[in-house]
């Protein structure tokens, strides 16, 4: 990962692409530097527009979170968390509250974005699962039907990892696999 570090660095000093960023971030928590991780975000946040660095945010928390560090994801979706979202970027702040597990805010900010977007895949599943987190199994069967109405050709499995995430997420594993 040095090398990966190094040349993203480099190329970070001349480019402004939010993938770079994710990438260098990834590389550092791999190597499990954590300290120079929130120094990367520390000092992008005055060179970034603040949707961009609050992406960058949710990366590095739900990054975080894959890696099994709940302790360390929190303070970076807690970040998203005390800013002022702008409306059009509603849905980060309600990943950060799904990702924070406060699935009574994540059902009420989603249920606003499906109400807008329902044909929108990820904010349906998201949806239906803070549902069934908040014990309405009944509303999350609901919004399965709807996501199962979602599907069209060209989706190339969207769908079904929806499915697929919601089941593992409630920890039905016979059906995480159909």
């Amino acid at each position: 990962y040095d090398k990966v570090i190094k040349l993203l660095q480099e190329i970070i000093e001349i480019s402004d692409r939010l993938t770079l960023k994710k990438a260098l971030i990834a590389a550092h928590i791999k190597k499990e530097e954590y300290e120079i991780v929130d120094e990367v975000i520390s000092d992008f946040e005055s060179k970034m527009e603040l949707e961009n660095w609050l992406d960058l945010c949710l990366y590095t928390g739900t990054r975080l979170l894959i890696e099994k560090k709940d302790s360390l994801a929190k303070p970076y979706l807690n970040r998203i968390l005390e800013k002022s979202i702008p409306e059009d970027h509603k849905f980060l702040l309600a990943q950060a509250h799904y990702y924070s597990e406060d699935y009574k805010e994540s059902e009420i900010l989603l249920e606003e974005l499906v109400l807008k977007n329902p044909k929108n895949i990820e904010y349906n599943v998201l949806l239906a699962i803070s549902y069934q987190k908040n014990g309405n199994k009944v509303r999350a069967e609901e919004t399965l039907g709807a996501l199962e109405n979602l599907r069209a050709n060209f989706q190339y499995g969207t769908v079904d990892y929806a499915f697929g995430q919601y089941y593992a997420t409630i920890d039905d594993e016979d059906n995480v696999r159909k």
